[in-house]
C-alpha cells in the first residue's frame, strides 16, 4: 500500500493563525497532508503547495483529484475549512498559492503576464498531480474562487487538447471573476491600460474593494483585514491590464468549455460581476451545467450561510466525481 509521503521539515509553514472559519463540530474532519515547493518556469519564483488526502489513503489506487485556485490578494489557506471537508469525503485535493501570494515568492499580488499564472498551474498539474508518484488521479476537477474562477477556465482550455476527454471532470466556480462591473474610474482607466501597464507596471492604480464588503460576517471581515498574508490596497497597473486581457480572451473561448460546470454567485457581491458570470455560464457549450444564485457577499465560503453553499458543492461533486 502506497502511503502519503512525509513532509520536509525545512519547508515554509503558515503561521499559527486561523485564516478560515471554525469547522462545524458535527462534522468529523480527518485527512492526511503533505507540503512542497514547485519552481516556476518564470522569474525564479517558488510556488508553495499543499496536498490533502483522505485519512489512510492508498496512493496506488486512482481517485478523483480537485485542484483549488484562490482569489487575488489572498491565499489558499483561507479555504482549508472546505478543502479538508472534501478530503474527508474521499477526494484528493491540491492547492497552490499563486506567485506573489501566501507562501509563494514573487512581488506581492502581481504578475508580469496572466499567462505566467496559467503556466504555473499547468506545470503543477503535470509535475505534481498527473503522475502516479504525484496524486494518481482518475479525473481532475478545477475549483476556482474569485480570481481563481478566472484562472481555472483558462487552465482547462490550455490543458483540454492534451488530456483525455473524461480526465477533465469539471469546473466548479464560486464568485468567479470572469468580469467586473466597472466603476466610472475603471472605465476611464481601461483605454489607458496598455500604456500605463508598459510604462508604470507596478503603479497601484486600479481600486480594490474594501474588506468590509467581502462578507456580512464582522468576524470574517476582521480575519480578512488582519491576515498578515493577505495583500491590501489598489491593484498594480500591469496586473489590472493583464486581467482585462484575460477577461476578453475567456469571452472569446467560452464556447470551447464542454465539461460539467457548477457556478454560484451572490447578489451582494461587489467584487466580481454576477452578470458576467451568468453570461459565461450561458456561453459555454457544456450540456451538464448548474448555476446557483445566492444573496451572499463575495467570500460566500466565509459567510454565516456557508454551510448551505458547501453542502450544495458537495452534492454536485458526489453526482459527478
Amino acid at each position: 500500500m502506497a502511503v502519503v509521503p512525509t513532509d520536509d521539515p525545512n519547508l515554509p509553514r503558515y503561521p499559527e493563525y486561523e485564516f478560515s472559519p471554525p469547522r462545524p463540530k458535527s462534522k468529523k474532519i480527518k485527512f492526511d497532508k503533505k507540503r512542497g515547493l514547485l519552481q516556476s518556469a518564470h522569474e525564479d519564483v517558488s510556488l508553495y503547495y499543499e496536498v490533502f488526502y483522505p485519512e489512510g489513503d492508498d496512493l496506488s489506487v486512482q481517485k478523483p483529484v480537485i485542484i483549488f485556485y484562490h482569489g487575488i490578494q489572498e491565499h489558499f489557506a483561507r479555504y482549508c475549512h472546505v478543502i479538508e471537508r472534501f478530503a474527508t469525503l474521499g477526494y484528493r485535493v491540491a492547492a497552490m498559492d499563486m506567485r506573489g501570494h501566501g507562501l509563494s515568492t514573487g512581488k506581492r499580488a502581481y504578475t508580469t503576464r496572466f499567462s505566467y499564472l496559467v503556466d504555473d498551474a499547468q506545470r503543477f498539474i503535470e509535475q505534481k498531480v498527473l503522475t502516479a508518484e504525484g496524486m494518481n488521479p482518475s479525473k481532475l476537477l478545477l475549483w476556482g474562487q474569485s480570481y481563481g474562477g478566472l484562472l481555472a477556465p483558462h487552465v482547462y482550455l490550455r490543458m483540454k487538447p492534451q488530456l483525455a476527454t473524461d480526465t477533465l471532470g469539471g469546473l466548479l466556480l464560486t464568485s468567479c471573476a470572469v468580469g467586473v462591473d466597472k466603476t466610472l474610474i475603471m472605465k476611464l482607466q481601461t483605454p489607458l491600460g496598455p500604456c500605463v501597464s508598459a510604462l508604470l507596471p507596478k503603479l497601484a492604480l486600479t481600486p480594490a474593494v474594501s474588506p468590509s464588503m467581502m462578507s456580512s460576517d464582522p468576524e470574517a471581515v476582521k480575519n480578512y483585514a488582519n491576515d498578515p498574508l493577505n495583500t491590501r490596497g489598489n491593484l498594480a497597473a500591469r496586473l489590472a491590464w493583464e486581467t482585462e486581457l484575460a477577461f476578453r480572451a475567456l469571452k472569446k473561448q467560452s464556447a470551447q468549455v464542454t465539461c460539467p460546470l457548477y457556478v454560484t454567485h451572490g447578489s451582494k457581491d461587489v467584487c466580481t460581476s454576477r452578470k458576467e458570470s451568468k453570461a459565461f455560464f450561458e456561453a459555454v457549450s457544456s450540456q451538464d451545467k448548474v448555476y446557483v444564485d445566492t444573496s451572499l457577499y463575495h467570500t460566500m465560503l466565509h459567510e454565516p450561510e456557508r454551510e448551505t453553499v458547501i453542502e450544495s458543492m458537495e452534492e454536485w461533486l458526489k453526482e459527478r466525481m
